[in-house]
């Protein structure tokens, strides 16, 4: 006989000793959106007026055959945008100011009158957006710190989701060094009489971490479970909403640049 867990592949260090606090936006919109993690909220988002390209735009045509759809060719357009920002985030107490380039592009296409007519389609399915990718790299000061905080996160094109298993990124003060990883969503069964006898029957990414040069998670960013699965129970990390966790191990300083980061990372989703 088997049970059947569910759990995070997050290190019981850092899920045993961390604040772990909620995230969320508050409903206003400049280009980023404003994030609240926790007790930090983004109280500003300032789009900054530099000789940077706002958006341009180029079109092209792709044909592509499928066994599914017949013939198809496709218009696509290309947008690009990238624009400098300055956010402030912090409490009563904390604040930091973000300075940052933001790069973003995507794909959108849409099928041509002579793809209709030769697809096997029965309608035209419209514009589909595709090959989306982000790039956010810039400075984060504290209060209080004189040693300003670098970082960069890398959205390459992706199939899509929540996560993007693709991401790349890190922050860093020169004394302090924090890698982007993934935290996944595990699915165990695991055997009564012998529980050392463990198989994973499925595994899917929930989230990111930062973590730091000996491989310690430091702090992850769990966003909500796309789908339950019944009948399995829930191991003590394990939950289906969306978390930020932030170890206590971390200087004041560090935390609120990582929840600089996360607020970035939650008002470009």
């Amino acid at each position: 006989m088997s049970q059947t867990f569910q759990y995070l592949t997050l290190d019981s260090a850092l899920f045993f000793n961390s604040e772990q606090m909620g995230f969320g936006i508050n409903g206003k919109n400049d280009g980023i959106k404003r994030a609240i993690v926790g007790p930090y909220k983004v109280t500003y988002v300032e789009k900054l007026d530099s000789g940077a390209y706002s958006t341009k735009v180029k079109e092209g045509k792709e044909v592509s055959y499928g066994s599914d759809n017949g013939f198809e060719e496709f218009k696509t357009k290309k947008f690009e945008s990238y624009a400098y920002y300055s956010i402030g985030l912090g409490t009563e107490t904390d604040s930091a100011v973000a300075l940052f380039s933001y790069f973003s592009s995507y794909r959108k296409k849409s099928e041509t009158v002579l793809s209709t007519i030769f697809s096997k389609k029965e309608e035209n399915s419209g514009s589909e957006v595709f090959d989306e990718n982000k790039l956010v790299a810039g400075t984060i000061t504290i209060k209080n710190d004189p040693d300003p905080w670098r970082f960069m996160v890398n959205y390459p094109a992706s199939g899509g989701g929540t996560i993007n298993t693709s991401v790349n990124g890190f922050l860093s003060n020169g004394m302090d060094s924090l890698r982007i990883d993934f935290v996944y969503g595990d699915i165990m069964k695991r055997d009564k009489k012998d529980p050392s006898q463990e198989k994973i029957m499925m595994r899917s990414p929930r989230g990111y971490s930062l973590v730091d040069f000996e491989n310690r998670q430091m702090a992850a960013l769990i966003f909500k479970q796309a789908m339950a699965y019944l009948g399995a129970k829930k191991m003590d990390n394990f939950t289906g909403g969306e978390l930020v966790i932030i170890g206590k191990e971390n200087r004041p300083s560090t935390r609120l640049a990582i929840a600089t980061v996360f607020a970035i990372m939650v008002g470009i989703r």
